[in-house]
């Protein structure tokens, strides 16, 4: 069962679907954006190898999540702007989408790399 509305708040407690990325694809900063069910929105700045989480870091980015009878659905679309890496032809970013079930506690990962070019 999903119920948080809050921005921001515990969204351990929901379902939810989290996206992690390392603009500069260095695996120690980056950002964290997470959308429940209901499409309630989590973000955070990760820095310090992960070990300094910083919730009141809120992003610019959108996000929409529909529920149906045997699924849940969620589209998220984040800026470059958002994300801060470094401005170059030749850009590589690091990804980790997961999903969690909060009925099941668990979750499913995937690890993705990115590479970018204008």
């Amino acid at each position: 069962m999903t119920t948080e509305l809050r921005r921001d708040a515990d969204s351990s407690v929901d379902d939810n679907f989290t996206i992690l990325i390392s603009p500069n694809n260095d695996k120690h900063n980056g950002y964290t954006f997470t959308v429940n069910p209901l499409g309630t929105q989590f973000d955070a700045l990760i820095s310090d190898e992960g070990r300094i989480n910083d919730p009141n870091w809120d992003g610019i980015w959108k996000s929409n999540a529909h529920i149906t009878s045997d699924r849940w659905t969620a589209t998220v679309a984040i800026p470059f702007s958002t994300l801060n890496f470094k401005t170059s032809d030749n850009v590589t970013i690091g990804s980790t989408p997961s999903l969690y079930s909060s009925q099941k506690r668990r979750g499913s990962v995937a690890l993705l790399s990115a590479h970018l070019r204008h």
